[in-house]
C-alpha cells in the first residue's frame, strides 16, 4: 500500500509541476500580449504540449525560449510533460504517441509509465530556468 500510496504522490507532483507551468507561460504570455504580432492569439498560448507552445511563441513574439535551455534539460522536460499527458489522459499507460514524442523503446508499449521523484526534482529545476528564460525573451521583446 505504502509504494502506491508513494507513487501516487510523486504523480501528483508531476501534474502539479505541469499544471503550474503552464499557468506561468499563459499569463506570461498575456501580459505581453501588446507585444505579439497577433495580440489576442498570444494571449491563448497554452503550455501543457510544450512543443506547440515553443511554435507559438517563436509565431507570435519571434523568440525561442527553449533555446535558452541545454537540449538535454529541453529533452527531459518534453519527457516529463508526456508522462504527465499519459498520467492525465491514459492512466499511466505507455502509447504509441509517447513513444513517438520521447524516442524511448516500442518495449514499453502498453507498460505503466515509470516517474521517480528524482525526475520531478529535476523537472522543477528545469522548469524555474526555463520560466525564467521564457519570461526574460518576452519581457526583451520590442
Amino acid at each position: 500500500q505504502e509504494p502506491q500510496v508513494a507513487q501516487h504522490l510523486i504523480q501528483n507532483a508531476l501534474e502539479d509541476c505541469v499544471s503550474a507551468f503552464d499557468g506561468f507561460g499563459r499569463e506570461s504570455c498575456r501580459v505581453f500580449a501588446t507585444k505579439a504580432i497577433r495580440p489576442e492569439k498570444a494571449a491563448k498560448i497554452r503550455f501543457q504540449n510544450l512543443r506547440a507552445a515553443r511554435d507559438s511563441v517563436r509565431e507570435q513574439f519571434s523568440v525561442d525560449f527553449a533555446t535558452k535551455v541545454a537540449p538535454v534539460d529541453w529533452k527531459h522536460i518534453l519527457r516529463a510533460f508526456q508522462k504527465r499527458h499519459l498520467v492525465a489522459h491514459r492512466m499511466g499507460v505507455v502509447d504509441e504517441e509517447y513513444l513517438s514524442a520521447t524516442g524511448e523503446p516500442r518495449l514499453l508499449l502498453g507498460r505503466k509509465v515509470s516517474i521517480t521523484a528524482r525526475e520531478v526534482r529535476e523537472l522543477l529545476v528545469h522548469l524555474k530556468h526555463l520560466g525564467s528564460e521564457l519570461f526574460c525573451c518576452l519581457e526583451s521583446q520590442a
